[in-house]
């Protein structure tokens, strides 16, 4: 398997979180535990065309944009 690159928005790489994640998969569920969602609620943003199938993605997401747009999925959903 080859290992997985992190790059931080700053250009600096982060050994760690690469360490720890051993797959995509994994850091899918890394990236939505640090904003406070379920990986099934990052797995409806990728669905509506976020781009988070890759290490850079995933590391570099906005967390306050994606709660913003989770309370608007929320209020669409029980309106």
């Amino acid at each position: 398997m080859a290992p997985i690159v992190v790059t931080l928005p700053d250009g600096s790489s982060d050994a760690r979180i690469a360490a720890q994640a051993a797959s995509i998969a994994e850091l899918k569920v890394w990236a939505a535990s640090r904003c406070g969602l379920s990986p099934l609620q990052l797995g409806v943003f990728a669905a509506s065309g976020a781009a988070l199938d890759d290490a850079d993605s995933l590391v570099g997401l906005d967390c306050a944009e994606l709660q913003v747009c989770q309370l608007s999925l929320y209020s669409i959903h029980y309106l």
